[in-house]
């Protein structure tokens, strides 16, 4: 099934590129998504999404959005799902 992944920065610059369509199975979670994208766009990309960029950790410091919400992990992604991967932002 297809989805459809947007990128703010800093992930449109280390993948030259603001969107794209992937093809991914069913029942297929955003923490597999994100560790499918670590490894398809390498350890710069990588170390953005994980921390200490490790892929292999539960948790990702980057916020997913769907629809103008905010979603978790374990999301499961359905055909012509649209997302937006940007960074967690903090400050004061």
């Amino acid at each position: 099934m297809k989805i459809k992944v947007k990128y703010l920065p800093p992930f449109c610059t280390i993948i030259n590129k603001k969107d794209e369509i992937i093809n991914i199975p069913k029942n297929y979670s955003i923490k597999q998504l994100l560790k499918y994208l670590a490894d398809k766009y390498g350890e710069k990309f990588k170390n953005n999404i994980f921390p200490n960029g490790n892929p292999n950790s539960d948790r990702y410091i980057v916020n997913i959005i769907l629809d103008d919400e905010i979603i978790n992990k374990d999301y499961i992604l359905k055909s012509e799902d649209t997302i937006t991967i940007f960074m967690t932002m903090s400050g004061g």
